[in-house]
């Protein structure tokens, strides 16, 4: 079975993308940072009154890249069709679970395999297979829309002054930041999963499934206490614990599923390798003590990382990378 992207679905993300993330901020925005853009090739750098302005634009500009990333994985994709047609793909085998069926020996002429059950004279229960040809983007695209959400809530508590350049990323940070918390979240879920999914091959979706949701969590614990300090041995013998079991987590992830025979998914695996150790390690020093901009742009590398990591895979086509 085959499942495609067709260019019909661009009106649908479009529409759904700029519904989610609230039309009327995101031209304030851009009208904002065009004018600032404009101020600054007239004066100058003077035109910044500080270097945390500058900081907070350049951090804005990225966040616009990431929200129109949905838009550009499209964009990638009808440009492949259009240009090369179907033979440039990017697509991903998945195996879909066991199905056990009753066969019928008297009426069935199909071949019975060798790992068969024989129930009786003329029943026979069999295991079958099937491998799904699912189109990349099918997993990169959930990933991308998660990213704009969150990039979108980002801005918005930027206008409303609940994140500042001196908000501490603390215990008493506004109530509405975990709303952005809760996105950033699902975010890094879908992450993890296209990134699985794009450096494995012929595996389940259980497999990708259960391999992202154990990594997911185990994250989200160094997410979540980041916010707090860690006052006795047993928070720090506790976080230690949980960076073993990343370890062995990741270590199971890495061996039975990446696809080492290929050059493109042993590359995406080092990806994901990195952007799982800088999620850690950006959440487990913070401590409810270092400034909220620094997570953030920390988020936002990341975000990036693994967006251009997805362009670049459907810009040349997976199928063809692995051929290679």
């Amino acid at each position: 079975m085959k499942v495609e992207f067709h260019d019909t679905y661009l009106i649908f993300i479009i529409a759904l993308l700029w519904v989610l993330c609230f039309l009327r901020p995101i031209i304030t925005f851009i009208g904002e940072l065009t004018h600032t853009c404009i101020n600054c090739l007239h004066e100058g750098c003077l035109c910044c009154e500080s270097f945390q302005v500058c900081g907070m634009y350049n951090q804005n500009i990225l966040l616009l890249l990431v929200f129109l990333h949905p838009v550009i994985f499209s964009t990638i994709v009808i440009r492949n069709h259009s240009t090369y047609g179907t033979n440039v793909t990017s697509s991903i085998y998945n195996i879909d679970v066991e199905n056990w069926q009753f066969i019928d020996e008297v009426n069935s002429t199909n071949s019975i395999p060798s790992h068969s059950t024989q129930l009786a004279s003329s029943n026979t229960i069999i295991s079958t297979q099937s491998i799904y040809v699912v189109d990349y983007l099918f997993y990169a695209l959930p990933f991308a829309l998660t990213a704009s959400f969150s990039s979108m809530l980002l801005v918005h508590l930027s206008k409303a002054s609940l994140l500042t350049e001196y908000t501490v990323w603390g215990d008493d940070i506004d109530e509405e930041v975990l709303l952005y918390e809760g996105a950033y979240a699902l975010e890094l879920l879908f992450l993890n999963m296209s990134l699985i999914a794009a450096s494995s091959s012929l595996c389940t979706y259980t497999e990708i499934f259960f391999a992202t949701v154990s990594l997911t969590l185990i994250e989200l614990y160094f997410i979540a206490t980041s916010r707090y300090p860690r006052h006795n041995s047993t928070e720090h013998n506790l976080s230690a614990a949980f960076l073993i079991l990343l370890c062995v987590v990741c270590g199971f992830i890495w061996t039975q599923i990446v696809n080492y025979e290929a050059a493109v998914t042993a590359w995406v695996a080092v990806v994901h390798a990195t952007i799982t150790v800088l999620v850690v390690i950006s959440h487990f020093a913070a401590m409810g003590t270092c400034l909220a901009r620094q997570i953030i742009l920390g988020r936002i590398a990341i975000s990036i990382i693994a967006l251009l990591t997805h362009d670049v895979i459907l810009a040349f086509g997976r199928d063809q990378l692995i051929a290679k």
